[in-house]
């Protein structure tokens, strides 16, 4: 028997008009009460969603040093980050000034290391590509955050005169695309071990509070039996149970003699000459100027890269995840190919062999 049933059975107590009333607020009541229940339980799954995300992600929105990341349920879900504000700002000024894509040049000289200070290039987030045989590894977020740890890393080696050089791949990056690899995620810088302390003492000297600092983390790798760094903002996200975030900066030591260098415990796989690396000179990464080596050529010899500008490498390893690219990515990414076929997605660099001028 219904409620109304039943009410209606005392009649004596009730009129049929107080009746019918009361059965319309009881039904609207339940239907608000049903539906404010809902939005109460939806609300807290969100809250607790989004929180579980900000803690594990450790994302900062108020560091103003920092690019904004501008995220929604989607991309904190997929631990994807997209720049947004900066292409927009690109696109906006190219609607402004009537720029396209291809008619915009730019021309680059390249600095005197000794007397260089400012350290920026233009750099177009808009025109990235990515190809389905060997697509990119790092988002436009990822890839403004990796610029903005190398600019804080080059500006603490400045300031405390740590002299450093890029190199394997992303002095590869560098030599062949002006930029990271763009189907890479990780960055490689040398540095003489007579230096180490010397760079922990700058690090320490540095405020905690500042919006530029940066953490380390001490890495041993057992198989070359040599110690690293991995340097990282301390806002950064992890991405794997280690307790360095992403993205990071490796920094490996080399060892000398008067004639010859040597990454630590390394000797016996490969040396190079000094004459193929000092003086430093600086070359174009994304939107920097790093010091390198001063001829890539025979630093890419004396690891025995032979076919670098032919032969496009994918390694098998995500520098994110610290793991097999192939349990985190759904395509069947190609391990070798012919540069060429690249040509169409990513910027290669061209070179004159009259005076060494390089082109995008």
């Amino acid at each position: 028997m219904t409620p109304c049933f039943y009410f209606y059975s005392l009649s004596s107590l009730f009129s049929t008009s107080h009746i019918r009333s009361f059965c319309v607020s009881f039904l609207l009541l339940s239907i608000v009460l049903t539906f404010i229940n809902f939005l109460t339980t939806t609300t807290s799954v969100n809250k607790l969603t989004t929180n579980e995300y900000k803690t594990e992600l450790n994302l900062s929105t108020t560091t103003i040093s920092l690019p904004i990341l501008l995220l929604d349920s989607k991309d904190v879900y997929h631990n994807r980050f997209n720049c947004y504000e900066r292409t927009n700002r690109q696109r906006l000024y190219r609607k402004k000034t009537n720029k396209t894509r291809s008619n915009i040049t730019m021309e680059l000289n390249q600095p005197n290391i000794t007397l260089f200070e400012r350290n920026t290039i233009p750099y177009d987030y808009d025109i990235w590509q990515s190809a389905p045989t060997m697509p990119r590894l790092v988002s436009k977020c990822e890839h403004n955050l990796m610029m903005q740890l190398l600019k804080r890393f080059d500006q603490l080696t400045k300031k405390y005169s740590l002299e450093y050089m890029i190199i394997d791949g992303t002095l590869l990056g560098s030599w062949r695309h002006h930029d990271l690899i763009p189907w890479d995620d990780d960055i490689d810088l040398m540095m003489s071990v007579r230096l180490k302390h010397l760079l922990i003492i700058a690090i320490e000297s540095e405020s905690p509070s500042s919006p530029y600092y940066i953490e380390f983390h001490r890495r041993w790798d057992a198989p070359k039996a040599f110690e690293y760094y991995k340097f990282y903002f301390s806002t950064s996200p992890h991405f794997s149970e280690h307790p360095w975030r992403y993205p990071f900066v490796d920094l490996i030591f080399y060892h000398e003699n008067e004639t010859h260098i040597w990454q630590e415990n390394m000797q016996h796989v490969a040396t190079i000459s000094k004459q193929s690396i000092f003086p430093l000179q600086l070359r174009p990464f994304g939107s920097l100027w790093l010091p390198s080596p001063r001829s890539p050529h025979d630093y890419f010899l004396s690891v025995s890269w032979t076919t670098y500008d032919d032969e496009c490498y994918n390694g098998p390893w995500s520098h994110k995840y610290e793991r097999t690219k192939d349990m985190d990515y759904g395509y069947e990414s190609k391990s070798i190919m012919n540069c060429y076929e690249l040509k169409e997605f990513y910027p290669f660099v061209e070179r004159s062999l009259i005076n060494q001028e390089e082109r995008l």
